[in-house]
This record gives C-alpha cells, structure tokens and sequence, in this order.
C-alpha cells in the first residue's frame, strides 16, 4: 500500500469515526432549535425568512439578498472585487454552520464582518433554510468568459477538461485525492452529521479560485474537524490547478 493509500485509508477511518460521533450531536443541536435540516416552513416562517434576507438590520449597508440574490443564485460579473458565491440548493446544515463560523469569527471576509451578530441562532437557521429551498438555475447565455482572469471560451474548455481529471481522479504523485471523494461525481456534495462537504455544483469559478486559495494560505481555516483536508489539499495545487478545478466546477450540473 502506498503513501497516498494509507492517507485516504487514515481519512476514511477518521471520517467514519466522527460520523458515528457527530449524528447524535447533530440530533441534538437541530432539536434544541424549532427547525430541523429536513423539515420544510410553514407560511408565518417563510415571511419571516423573506424579510430576514430582504432587509437590513443594525449598521448593515447591504441585505442577504442584495449580494447572493433572491433566489441565491449571485449575479455572475466582474464589476467587484470578489464574486459572491450561488447559495441557492446549498445544504441547510452546511448553510446554518457557516453562518454560525461568521458570527464566531471561525471564518471571516470583510464583505460578512460583523453582519451576523444583529441575528439569533434561530434567525439564521431560517436564512439557511430560505436558501436551501431555492433552485439552482444557470442562465442559457452564461458568459464563461467575464472572468477578472481574461481567456477565451476555447481556453476555458482547454481548463475544464484539465480540471476534470483532477477532480474526479485526484493525483496519486502528489497524494491529492479526488474532489469527488468528499464533494460527489456532481458536486453534488456529502453531509452526515458534523461531515459537511458542500454542494460545488455550478459554483462561480472565481469564487471556487479564491476560496482555494485562502485555504491555502490559511486564511479559511473551517476544515478543522478532519485535520484541515482543505488546507492540506489546497497547499499541493498549483495555480494551474486551482484555475482548471474552478472552470470545471463552475460547468458542473446536477443529472437530474
């Protein structure tokens, strides 16, 4: 067995172990709210949802929905700085816990800092919740080209399929193991219990780059639970890595 081997062996059993741990917290933290990951709102808690990311509160200058849009599926531009990630379709749990890094100061951005703190647990499991429920659309005329990294729709096609090898095969030399491993054929992601590998389908390329790379240079540091995967992975790709990866998620689709 080589050394890439007993990694993804080490990994497997480590994930195994947290699952049969994490399930019955997970249980337990949902139960102690009024919502569970599964359940659907009713009418009086969908107009609140709406309202949560429909409105401002406190010194905030912008709502949930002025960035991630009404349904979450963000505007794809190069008109800022940073591309605002799709939140529509993503997992409620993985939603609600990242909310929750935010509000912590387990992970930070400038665009969310101090935003969160003006809303209760319960308050932003709804927003998870209303986004979660949204449909994941990709619009017919998607540009691939309006990119703050400048190429043609030949060379992003010329990524994409570099990207896919890596995603779906990992790189044995290098002891990357496969996107697909955690996050799906699909993207379609993997959550049980406290193991939350997120939905990537369709994700902006330029988002999946930068989130890569903060992994990287440990500015991301939400990994910890199976001793920082991201991170290692993240440090063995080279930009050229993160570039092909990023084309190739963001043309990923969901079979059904």
């Amino acid at each position: 067995m080589n050394n890439h081997s007993n990694i993804f062996a080490l990994t497997s059993v480590m994930r195994l172990l947290v699952i049969i741990l994490s399930v019955s917290y997970t249980s337990l933290l949902l139960a102690s709210d009024s919502l569970s990951s599964t359940s659907n709102l009713d009418k009086e808690e969908l107009m609140n949802a709406e309202s949560l990311v429909s409105l401002t509160r406190g010194s905030t200058e912008f709502s949930c929905i002025d960035c991630h849009g009404k349904t979450g599926n963000s505007i794809h531009n190069i008109k800022y700085e940073k591309q605002t990630p799709r939140l529509a379709g993503q997992d409620m749990s993985y939603l609600y816990s990242q909310l929750i890094n935010f509000k912590q100061g387990a992970r930070f951005a400038n665009e969310m800092e101090g935003i969160l703190q003006y809303y209760s647990n319960q308050e932003l499991q709804l927003i998870a919740h209303y986004f979660a429920s949204q449909t994941l659309s990709k619009d017919p005329k998607f540009d691939v080209t309006l990119d703050t990294l400048t190429h043609s729709k030949a060379e992003d096609e010329s990524w994409s399929k570099q990207g896919e090898s890596l995603y779906l095969n990992g790189d044995s030399r290098r002891d990357i193991l496969a996107c697909q491993t955690c996050h799906g054929k699909f993207g379609e992601g993997r959550i049980i219990g406290l193991d939350k590998a997120p939905k990537l389908t369709g994700q902006h390329a330029r988002y999946v780059r930068m989130t890569l790379e903060n992994y990287a240079k440990g500015q991301r540091t939400t990994d910890k639970l199976f001793n920082n995967p991201m991170q290692t992975i993240s440090r063995k790709l080279t930009p050229l890595d993160r570039r092909n990866l990023a084309a190739y998620i963001q043309g990923l689709s969901s079979p059904n």
